[in-house]
């Protein structure tokens, strides 16, 4: 600010200089000396205390010089003003260095503070750390103690009572009365201790000392039942004594001849231990089982149980075959009779089986399982051979006539048929007669009259066979009676149509409750007399084309399995009948769930 002053007050004083020059119009008498060239140049330069000493010196040689004067005026007024700037200079600088001083001392008095403060602070600072270094520390002991404690009771759980028992000592002898140690010290020594005592009945089982073996393991698990495993060891200690008991009891009954109880004995001894040795039992059990074959294929009254037991202990002889010499012609002879007899019981079973008439197809193939049993004991005996031939034969007639497909399964019956007619105690007629009207009726519906009516001739025949029925017979008639009218043979027709409905009194089972068809019948009548056989054929199929009035109906309750064919050939029904008041049946001709059936059947077939 000085500064700044100084040069304006000299831009002001030096400008008015040339003026005073300019304004003189005479030389001044000093303008050459020295002194005022230097009060000039000090001037210049703003340097009053010089400016002014120059000027005084020139006075004192050139006294009253009025422009000395003014130059002397000009620097005292000069050289005030500076001073007065000084002054206040020095004042500024003193009150700034008294506000520096008091600045000082609150700056000094915030240092005294943070540095008390930070004193303060570090001291707490070192106090907290060592304080969490103590925490730390106890917190670490308490985890170091806790996991030992842990690991303990893992050994403890895990049946490692030792292991326990060593870590819970430990943690007792460095800190006594952790938790629960002590308890757990205690219940670890019981523990260790009932593992000697196991141990001790292992080393006697192992020695074969397996009665004391059992009574050491049988106090080990009064104390623990579920310890280890004792109560399997005891178990197999208990199974060993009770097998080796029944192998000499097996022994006994083959002494005394006891084939059965042998046996018995033996399934006893697997049912206990199924891995029990018992080869030393070979021959006794042999013997056994052949000699039992021996005694129930000899029964005069065997059931087809029986049967199947004899098969299966025939099964078992071969399986264990002795080797022994000294029992070879006694082998031999055994299984020469077993085998003969057994072979001819599966035989005789098998004939007996499919000779009924309460059979479905499942019974038909147990049948055939039997004979394949006879053939595999009979070693291909020719009788047995060709039994199964037949019965397979038979088997596979069945299946095609189930199945529709009636050209082979007529094939398959005609040929059964001329080995024996009354095969399957008449089934196998029966299911010609049913399997030539149903291929018949088809080869109708499709227009090869001739054909058909060779088909329904056969049906007919059979239906008056041995084993005739009226039933059969009327519908084998009707389809004739249909056929020749479709073939021009009216007078046959009308013959054929006339004869089924007489023989199954057919206007006297109308009654009164069907005038429409009683009056359709007696039309069909006139037109026969008449000799309008044409009228009269068509007009008889019309009044008998609901036949359902004419039948009683029998409730027959039905398997899955059953065949339809069977159920027809029990009741004396046929299966076309069957099929069409038993809607639920669809077309199929084996039943497929449990039902229940309406059969129809005729009153004179019944009697």
């Amino acid at each position: 600010m000085t500064e700044e002053f100084d040069k304006n007050e000299e831009n002001e004083m030096v400008e008015p200089v040339p003026e005073m020059v300019e304004e003189r119009t005479r030389p001044l008498p000093y303008a050459q000396d020295p002194d005022y060239q230097a009060l000039l140049r000090d001037y210049q330069n703003a340097d009053w205390d010089a400016s002014l000493v120059s000027v005084e010196k020139l006075l004192k040689t050139y006294p009253e010089d009025p422009g000395l004067l003014d130059f002397q005026h000009e620097l005292h007024m000069r050289n005030s003003l500076l001073h007065q700037s000084l002054e206040v200079e020095e004042e500024d600088k003193r009150e700034r260095r008294k506000e520096l001083g008091k600045k000082g001392l609150l700056i000094f008095g915030a240092v005294a503070v943070v540095l008390v403060l930070a004193y303060l602070g570090f001291t707490w600072y070192q106090n907290s750390r060592m304080a969490a270094a103590e925490e730390r520390a106890r917190i670490a002991l308490e985890q170091e103690l806790s996991s030992k404690y842990d690991i303990a009771q893992s050994y403890l759980n895990g049946g490692r009572a030792s292991d326990a028992l060593e870590n819970f000592q430990e943690i007792e002898d460095e800190y006594p009365g952790y938790r629960d140690v002590p308890e757990k010290i205690a219940q670890a020594e019981a523990l260790v201790a009932l593992d000697e005592k196991y141990q001790d009945a292992k080393k006697l089982y192992q020695d074969g000392n397996l009665e004391q073996a059992l009574q050491v393991f049988r106090e080990v698990m009064a104390e623990d039942s579920k310890y280890a495993d004792a109560s399997i060891l005891a178990t197999e200690i208990e199974n060993t004594l009770q097998v080796n008991e029944l192998m000499d009891v097996a022994a006994a009954a083959f002494a005394n001849l006891d084939w059965a109880g042998v046996v018995a004995t033996h399934d006893q001894i697997l049912e206990i231990d199924a891995n029990a040795d018992v080869s030393s039992l070979d021959v006794a059990l042999f013997t056994s089982y052949l000699n039992l074959v021996i005694e129930t294929a000899s029964k005069p009254d065997v059931t087809v149980e029986e049967v199947d037991l004899a098969y299966q202990y025939y099964r078992k002889a071969l399986a264990i075959f002795p080797q022994d010499k000294d029992f070879e012609a006694e082998r031999a002879e055994l299984q020469r009779v077993a085998v003969s007899l057994l072979a001819n019981e599966y035989l005789l079973y098998a004939k007996e089986l499919i000779e009924t008439e309460n059979y479905s197809q499942d019974a038909v193939e147990q049948a055939l399982t039997f004979l394949n049993r006879a053939n595999n004991i009979g070693s291909g005996t020719p009788a047995i051979t060709s039994e199964i031939k037949v019965l397979q034969l038979y088997l596979s007639a069945l299946e095609d006539f189930n199945n529709y497909r009636w050209d082979s399964a007529i094939t398959s019956l005609e040929e059964l048929k001329r080995s024996d007619e009354n095969y399957a105690n008449g089934m196998v007629s029966y299911l010609l007669y049913e399997a030539y009207l149903a291929r018949g009726a088809a080869l109708a519906d499709f227009g090869e009259y001739s054909t058909a009516r060779t088909d329904l001739d056969q049906a007919e025949i059979l239906a008056r066979g041995t084993y005739g029925n009226t039933m059969r017979l009327f519908a084998a008639e009707l389809e004739i009676g249909s056929n020749l009218r479709r073939l021009s043979l009216t007078q046959l027709a009308a013959e054929y149509l006339r004869f089924a409905a007489n023989q199954v009194n057919f206007v006297r089972k109308l009654g009164t409750g069907f005038p429409e068809r009683s009056n359709t019948f007696a039309e069909a009548e006139a037109e026969y007399l008449s000799g309008d056989y044409w009228n009269a054929s068509r007009l008889y199929e019309l009044a008998m084309e609901d036949t359902s009035m004419i039948y009683d109906y029998v409730p027959v309750t039905i398997e899955r399995g059953d065949m339809i064919a069977q159920i027809a050939f029990q009741n004396g029904s046929s299966v076309g009948a069957i099929l069409q008041f038993n809607p639920q049946l669809g077309d199929n001709l084996i039943a497929r769930s449990e039902m229940e059936l309406q059969v129809p059947v005729l009153a004179e077939d019944q009697n």
